[in-house]
C-alpha cells in the first residue's frame, strides 16, 4: 500500500493530484504544438483548450480555498484558450504552476475543514469533495489528450516513459 493512502485523506487527495499532474506532463511532453493546436472537425476543443481549462479551474479552486475566489463564474460552455496561450512549453509551465498553487492552498486547510463548503461553478461543495474532483478532473483531461494523440497516430503509452 502507498504511504500516501495510509497518511490520511488530505495526503491521499494531494498525492492523487500530484500523480495526475505528473502523468499529464508526460502526455504533453510527447505532443507537438501542432498536435495540441489541432481542432478536429474545426469545432472540437484542442489540447491547448484542455490545458487552459485545467489551469483556470485549479486557480479558481485555489482562490476559493484561500477565501479570495471573488465571483465564481457560471459555466458558459466549453472553455477555449486564447491564441497567445498556444505554446506547449508555456502551457506546460502554466499547468504545473497552477497545480502548485492549488496544492499550496490545500495545504493550509485543516482535516476538520474538509467538510466546510466553498463556492464552485456547480454550487457550494465540501472542500474534500472539491479536491477529490480536482484529481479526477486532471485524469479526465489526460484521457482526452491521450485520445488526441491517437488521432495523430501516436499510440505509445507515454505514462510509462522516464
Amino acid at each position: 500500500m502507498s504511504e500516501a493512502i495510509l497518511a490520511g485523506p488530505k495526503e491521499d487527495i494531494a498525492a492523487r493530484i500530484q500523480m495526475g499532474s505528473g502523468l499529464l506532463q508526460k502526455d504533453l511532453a510527447a505532443m507537438s504544438d501542432q498536435m495540441l493546436a489541432n481542432c478536429p472537425g474545426g469545432e472540437a476543443r484542442c489540447g491547448f483548450d484542455l490545458v487552459y481549462e485545467m489551469a483556470m479551474v485549479n486557480r479558481l479552486v485555489a482562490g476559493a480555498l484561500r477565501g479570495d475566489a471573488g465571483d465564481i463564474p457560471e459555466p458558459q460552455g466549453w472553455v477555449r484558450s486564447p491564441q497567445d496561450y498556444r505554446n506547449k512549453a508555456a502551457a506546460m509551465r502554466d499547468l504545473s504552476d497552477s497545480v502548485e498553487e492549488l496544492l499550496s492552498a490545500f495545504a493550509t486547510v485543516s482535516e476538520q475543514d474538509l467538510a466546510k463548503e466553498i463556492p464552485t461553478p456547480l454550487g457550494k461543495m465540501p472542500i474534500g469533495q472539491v479536491m477529490s474532483i480536482m484529481g479526477s478532473h486532471l485524469m479526465y483531461h489526460s484521457g482526452q489528450l491521450n485520445y488526441i494523440q491517437t488521432l495523430h497516430g501516436d499510440v505509445a503509452f507515454h505514462w510509462a516513459e522516464g
